[in-house]
């Protein structure tokens, strides 16, 4: 086990002790706390896991922390089913860098039917959360 997989499994533990929501601030302070991208990767997929709802900002906050294509691709993957509303998705296109992760974003965006509550968020503050 390497040190960055320690690391990566003191998040999980660290993220199961947080409240309901944090910010995107937070949590990009967190992810950026890997100097790999597979780590941040995964500190992403930790944070959907923990997290019900996340907000196009929050994705979009995200994205623009990832320095790899392929890693906002699987940050996409990640976090797009737990997209609470869609309707202003042009923040997460605007956040992708290259048109092969638009095209995955506007495809994840369309294909997923997942909840979407409008303009009214099911988190009682802003930032990444569960309700």
């Amino acid at each position: 086990e390497s040190f960055s997989d320690r690391k990566v499994k003191k998040l999980e533990d660290y993220v199961s002790c947080l409240p309901h929501y944090i910010g995107p601030d937070d949590a990009v302070a967190l992810v950026n706390c890997f100097p790999f991208t597979e780590n941040k990767v995964d500190a992403v997929r930790i944070l959907a896991n923990r997290y019900s709802y996340f907000d196009c900002d929050d994705l979009a906050a995200i994205l623009k922390a990832m320095p790899f294509s392929d890693a906002r691709c699987d940050c996409l993957r990640a976090v797009i089913p737990h997209i609470y509303s869609r309707f202003d998705h042009d923040k997460i296109l605007k956040a992708c860098t290259f048109s092969k992760e638009k095209e995955l974003a506007k495809q994840l965006l369309s294909s997923y039917v997942g909840p979407s509550f409008g303009s009214s968020s099911p988190k009682k503050s802003s930032g990444f959360g569960a309700s």
